[in-house]
């Protein structure tokens, strides 16, 4: 009787949660749109010469607000014709989860999937990062782009030289 008590007592709790908490219905979490983000000197760094990061480790991560929209545009790339390859999207309901902790105890972060960060390829250098969940978030990002667009035909120049 106990273990039917108990397992109708998790069932009402799992239906009874606002619908708020569970995902976005109708127009409840509509977000906003930020950016584009990368053209200013502060915004973002390269790690490599093929790799970007919107913000170091250790910094205060972005505003990923429910619902909200960020469109990132890194110039070098766009002009060099280097597409984004991967995006390695970070979130932390914290907004520095790498400083120093106050209390000796870190915060936490992990790799989002899912609808926790959907990324769209907007063409070379430029893409955006959705939040489409109703969950208040901070973002950081570790990006890879390809090779600049020439650099395949230059290759293909030099190995045609040297056969």
């Amino acid at each position: 009787m106990r273990r039917r008590l108990a397992i109708l007592a998790v069932a009402a709790a799992i239906f009874a949660v606002p619908s708020g908490g569970l995902g976005c219905f109708d127009h409840q979490c509509e977000g906003d749109r930020v950016g584009p983000y990368g053209e200013a000197q502060a915004e973002g760094d390269f790690i490599e010469q093929g790799a970007w990061e919107s913000t170091p480790p250790l910094a205060k991560w972005l505003n990923f607000a429910a619902g909200r929209t960020w469109t990132f545009h890194i110039p070098s790339w766009e002009r060099a014709g280097r597409e984004v390859l991967s995006v390695a999207a970070y979130v932390s309901a914290a907004d520095t989860p790498n400083a120093p902790p106050r209390d000796g105890q870190y915060d936490n972060f992990t790799e989002a999937s899912g609808n926790l960060a959907e990324v769209t390829r907007l063409g070379p250098g430029r893409f955006e990062i959705k939040n489409n969940t109703c969950t208040q978030l901070y973002l950081r990002l570790v990006v890879r782009a390809g090779p600049p667009r020439d650099a395949g035909a230059d290759s293909a120049a030099n190995d045609a030289q040297t056969e």
